[in-house]
């Protein structure tokens, strides 16, 4: 990955934690439910219940440190470090402390001094071979890990591909964005209303995609800016548009990154090859499943480090 590629998704991620998109959010979990909490829950404290007392656990691309809170329930004793390669992160508990700016490639945590790491939906997004080379560096000997990571199989896959493809209709076969900032840039000439062509966009949306979809509703607000603006200063309402766009732009990024990182069987089986060739044995691996819907929630992974 380039620096500049680097740069634009340090920025996205940033966005979205410190705009308060939780861990439920598009790009992580959908909606938290009763099932998909309990599976978590079954999942990190088999993995991890049985460790020593004040272990330091370490997760891996923490966001808003939401798997740490969940930890925090299974053992209040555990030590509960998060760090992500954010720069800016939300507030938690005094319980835990959460690291912004820190990449998984290269830890700010002293040789053999983690009892464990976890991760969910994170680890999968970096450098797998040196994320597991410092995993290993860092843990005590017979330490431990368990990771959640993305299946492509899974729900939250497909909802996340669908909003991509339906923003980038939008955006870039649209240009909705383009074009309203032409009209605002050239309202004077055109006079106080919008024209039709920018309602027709909602309604081709609905046609596309339905009423209730992503497309609509950004096709709507951009609408809804221009409509509301009509009196109002032509910068105000460009810089309405320029925050669609960003959050927009920056949504498919991560939905992107998110869609690149997801494994299927094959992909798993290569990277517990990455855990194994850094002495970290693998113990279980498996689909963690939502019966209710009869599909994949993600991959979960879990082992030691060598002795």
């Amino acid at each position: 990955m380039t620096n500049a590629n680097q740069k634009l998704n340090r920025k996205a991620w940033q966005n979205y934690w410190t705009d308060g998109r939780a861990s439920g959010a598009i790009g992580c979990l959908p909606d938290a439910t009763p099932e998909i909490e309990l599976l978590q829950k079954e999942f990190w404290e088999s993995s991890l219940g049985k460790l020593r007392r004040k272990a330091k656990i370490v997760d891996l691309a923490t966001g808003d440190g939401s798997v740490l809170r969940l930890i925090h329930g299974i053992r209040k004793d555990f030590k509960l470090i998060g760090i992500d390669y954010s720069s800016e992160l939300p507030a938690t508990p005094k319980h835990i402390k959460l690291h912004a700016n820190v990449d998984m490639e290269d830890m700010p945590f002293a040789k053999k001094s983690v009892s464990a790491f976890v991760s969910r939906f994170g680890i999968e997004y970096g450098n797998v071979d040196n994320i597991a080379r410092e995993i290993m560096r860092t843990l005590m000997p017979q330490g431990s890990f368990a990771f959640l990571m993305h299946h492509s199989d899974s729900p939250i896959h497909a909802i996340n591909e669908a909003r991509a493809e339906q923003l980038t209709w939008a955006l870039d076969d649209q240009k909705v964005i383009a074009k309203s900032e032409a009209f605002l840039r050239s309202r004077q000439q055109l006079g106080s209303f919008v024209p039709s062509g920018f309602e027709n966009s909602v309604n081709l949306a609905i046609e596309k995609f339905g009423r209730q979809s992503v497309a609509t509703e950004f096709c709507q607000a951009v609408v809804q800016t221009l409509a509301g603006g009509l009196d109002k200063p032509v910068a105000l309402c460009l810089s309405i548009i320029g925050q669609l766009n960003n959050h927009s732009r920056q949504e498919t990024r991560r939905i992107h990154a998110m869609i690149a990182a997801s494994k299927d069987d094959v992909g798993m089986r290569v990277f517990e090859g990455q855990l194994e060739a850094n002495e970290l044995h693998v113990l279980n691996r498996f689909p963690l499943m939502l019966e209710s819907e009869g599909k994949p929630i993600g991959w979960a992974i879990n082992g030691q480090k060598s002795a």
